[in-house]
């Protein structure tokens, strides 16, 4: 059993990113067929791939594979364009997935990346976090929980919530997911009661501290953050391979998350600290750790 204090509003944000996406979108389906571009077309030392259109996920078939290490050459070829990509994923594994303007360019990045949905639950209901950037490239952390593979929506930043109309051959960018080992995320190991002080890299960074559980334990993790983060909390067992707790608002028109809650879980955890504002630039907080 999954605890989640405070729920996540995810489905206006879902709407936005995939308009007419199918809710159980099929894991092996995809535009698997992307070109190999010529290795003169992009400055890289990996393998590189041309986006396939269409890939705006108007049917379950509608998004282009993604190999991690592969730099994915696309462009918002049209007006109010989106480009959707799915990536293969292992939980308790570190991703970094960062989209960058080619040169020339006249795309303001909006880079999301959200869970695939299951059965039961639509694209983004369980995960989901955004970073937007009026020029230059943007990154999103990611730490895969639950789920065997993440999609990742390329967008211009004037199409959501702005004047909109911005797209075209002009519009180019690169786009990679590389994986990475979790000590690159590593803040410290939890050892209650605790008292931590730390900021993210970046918007779209995460940070990690390990500590062990004990089932049914009540613990508390209280974040204040000192700038204009927006903070959400998750506890990861590396027992479930998932999320057993979560907080993003404490209460509303409070930000900072809070989790008070018993673990379903014993042993190794993670609890992981992100940011949910897109152009957040002050990223510090004071993290505290006790067994209420």
């Amino acid at each position: 059993m999954r605890f989640a204090p405070t729920a996540l509003v995810l489905s206006a944000l879902l709407l936005a990113a995939c308009p007419q996406a199918d809710p159980e979108p099929d894991a092996g389906s995809g535009n698997d067929d992307a070109t190999v571009a010529d290795a003169s077309s992009a400055d890289v030392n990996q393998a590189t791939l041309q986006e396939q259109e269409p890939n705006n996920g108007a049917t379950v078939d509608e998004f282009d594979a993604l190999p991690l290490d592969t730099t994915m050459l696309g462009a918002l070829q049209q007006s109010e364009d989106v480009d959707i990509f799915r990536f293969d994923a292992v939980p308790g594994q570190l991703y970094e997935v960062t989209l960058t303007p080619a040169a020339g360019s006249s795309l303001q990045p909006h880079l999301t990346v959200m869970d695939p949905g299951d059965a039961t639950s639509a694209s983004g209901d369980d995960y989901v976090k955004i970073v937007r950037a009026p020029q230059g490239a943007v990154a999103i952390e990611l730490f895969a929980m639950g789920h065997s593979s993440y999609f990742v929506v390329v967008r211009d930043a004037r199409n959501v919530g702005g004047a909109g109309g911005a797209g075209g051959i002009d519009h180019g960018y690169e786009l990679i997911v590389s994986a990475r080992a979790p000590s690159d995320a590593a803040s410290g190991t939890i050892v209650f009661p605790a008292t931590e002080q730390g900021a993210l890299d970046h918007a779209g960074a995460i940070a990690l501290y390990d500590f062990e559980g004990t089932l049914w334990t009540d613990v508390l993790f209280d974040l204040q953050a000192s700038g204009d983060m927006d903070g959400r909390l998750f506890i990861y067992s590396a027992e479930e391979q998932d999320w057993i707790a979560r907080n993003d608002n404490r209460a509303l028109g409070d930000p900072d998350p809070l989790i008070d809650a018993p673990l379903t879980a014993d042993g190794a955890m993670f609890l992981v600290v992100e940011n949910i504002e897109e152009q957040a630039t002050s990223l510090g907080y004071t993290l505290a750790a006790s067994l209420p």
